[in-house]
């Protein structure tokens, strides 16, 4: 009998998952006007508020979520549920709302009216895979402001998978990682976040390449915050990132994959949020996807669901997800029936 071909394939990793992603709190009655934002100081108290989901907190004139890590997704995601029945609670009988816009602009007069330490931008620098390091303006007369959406991808005690051990606490390894992110989840999330406001977020942070080390591994900071608006949203990025993971343990697939694209093409699509560039390089890389994601593996892309992705790339995500992002998240349902993005693509093909 005739030997069956075993095709190549990347591993499933199981990496801890955080983030902590940005919203911007702002007047009811005046939604869409810059008048509406209001700094988190005004209404977090300055240190934070504990749930059972993890922590929010004021991050300057964004408020942050700090959810606690999951090796689970879906786990994960109930966390973030956990947050923002908080979020409801802190806000509940007030002419508050939530904006969920990626890039605000703030009045002078708010920002008059803020303490010190809300006017400054992120404390801690950031690395940056490609060398790029933007001069960031006087935080105190720059009046927009930008909501993130980091991963953060590490390791938790007794994992079983050393190779993300290695990967995840390896330094040298990092610049490498981050690159192949970029290609699998930051140009792939392009296609989807097509906010003009991307633009202007990433003169200054989120740029190609942009991450940091953590004790626990690495974060992602490329990101802006769209996924935060859904379940579906967060478990395709999630998923990503476990794929991209999984083309930098495999040395082969990896070199295949950064072979197919330019990366000055990957940078520039990213930093303008250039959608057809974008497009033009996930055309380069989808052959790789398939060659070294069939459907058995599990991975968010791969040669069955590609058809049924496409096609959501097409509608984009503001027609597929249309509903309040606070409802959503408040009403929330952990069932291990609803399986995230992949079973949205099945359900889709």
């Amino acid at each position: 009998m005739p030997e069956t071909e075993i095709k190549p394939t990347i591993k499933y990793l199981h990496p801890t998952w955080g983030a902590d992603p940005e919203f911007f709190f702002a007047r009811k009655n005046l939604v869409g006007n810059p008048s509406s934002i209001i700094g988190a100081e005004k209404i977090l108290p300055k240190e934070g508020i504990n749930t059972s989901g993890g922590k929010l907190i004021i991050d300057g004139i964004q408020a942050e979520l700090n959810p606690y890590f999951n090796r689970c997704r879906q786990s994960f995601s109930y966390r973030i549920h956990e947050l923002f029945q908080g979020v409801q609670r802190q806000i509940a009988g007030k002419r508050i709302t939530i904006n969920w816009n990626v890039l605000v602009k703030v009045t002078k007069k708010e920002m008059d009216s803020l303490s010190p330490d809300s006017k400054r931008f992120g404390c801690s620098p950031s690395l940056n895979a490609y060398g790029n390091y933007p001069q960031l303006p006087d935080a105190s007369k720059y009046l927009y402001r930008s909501a993130g959406g980091h991963i953060h991808l590490g390791t938790s005690p007794g994992s079983s998978e050393q190779c993300v051990i290695n990967m995840l606490k390896d330094g040298k390894e990092a610049e490498k990682i981050v690159k192949i992110l970029d290609i699998i989840v930051g140009n792939t999330c392009v296609l989807l976040d097509r906010d003009e406001g991307e633009i202007e977020r990433r003169k200054y942070y989120g740029r190609a390449g942009e991450y940091r080390i953590q004790p626990h591994g690495i974060e992602y900071r490329v990101l802006g915050n769209f996924w935060l608006k859904n379940y579906t949203l967060m478990s395709m990025v999630m998923g990503l990132c476990r794929q991209g993971l999984g083309f930098a343990e495999n040395k082969k697939a990896g070199k295949e994959l950064m072979a197919a694209v330019n990366e000055l093409e990957i940078v520039h699509a990213i930093n303008n949020n250039d959608f057809n560039l974008a497009l033009a390089n996930f055309n380069r890389i989808k052959p790789i996807i398939i060659k070294w994601c069939p459907n058995f593996t599990g991975h968010s892309l791969n040669d069955r669901s590609m058809p049924a992705f496409e096609k959501f790339i097409e509608k984009g995500i503001k027609k597929s997800f249309r509903g309040d992002p606070l409802k959503h998240w408040s009403n929330y349902r952990f069932t291990y029936e609803d399986k995230g993005f992949e079973a949205y693509l099945e359900r889709k093909s």
